[in-house]
């Protein structure tokens, strides 16, 4: 029973980014609320941005600045590089679209989802 749950705390980057996945899926297709499947949409892009995070961290790894004669385990700069620009992005759609919603709500009075709205289908 203890190995088990050894493994368990050892994997709990990647416990919470399914557990945000999930979420964030039933969020996006559970509601016909805009904002809510917003924040769905929002827990899905952490849980990718948690995932490649986790992907570049070593456990005994240190910041990856070279010293001569120094024989160390690094960790990988790139995804912790991609994944702040991941953020930066994520943040200003965030914006744009609760800006977006906010106008609809304004044009409408409400950001539900109509059923049986008047879009045509392609």
């Amino acid at each position: 029973m203890e190995s088990v749950i050894d493994y368990l705390i050892g994997r709990g980057p990647y416990l919470l980014l399914v557990v945000l996945t999930v979420l964030g899926v039933y969020l996006m297709t559970s509601h016909r609320n805009y904002l809510k499947a917003l924040i769905g949409l929002y827990f899905v892009q952490s849980a990718v941005i948690l995932f490649f995070i986790a992907l570049g961290f070593r456990t005994d790894g240190t910041i990856p600045i070279l010293v001569p004669g120094q024989e160390l385990t690094l960790d990988n700069p790139l995804p912790h590089a991609m994944m702040l620009t991941a953020i930066v992005v994520g943040v200003a759609t965030l914006g744009l679209a609760i800006s977006i919603l906010r106008r609809i709500q304004a044009e409408t009075g409400s950001i539900e989802e109509q059923q049986g709205s008047d879009r045509t289908a392609p």
